[in-house]
């Protein structure tokens, strides 16, 4: 008999509910000028008690963790494994 994995605790069983994927398809949105998908990612973490607001001070001082290749990377892989699951 096989185990089971389980994720771990806290973890989203259903990747629409992370807000990691939220914010790299809000962040994937804004980059791309696509206010269809920004709206649906803004929902999506406004439905989890998350705002988001873009400074632009933040962004001029260079105050960003992740580069843009990243973050284009992480959506793009989102957007497919989304599409994928609707089938």
């Amino acid at each position: 008999m096989a185990a089971t994995r389980r994720p771990p605790k806290g973890t989203p069983t259903d990747i629409r509910d992370s807000p990691i994927v939220w914010f790299a398809l809000l962040e994937r949105a804004r980059s791309t000028a696509d206010p269809e998908l920004y709206a649906r990612a803004e929902q999506e973490l406004a439905r989890q008690g998350i705002r988001v607001l873009y400074a632009s001070w933040f962004a001029a001082a260079g105050c960003w963790s992740l580069d843009e290749g990243v973050v284009t990377r992480l959506a793009d892989a989102v957007a497919d494994r989304m599409r994928q699951a609707r089938g």
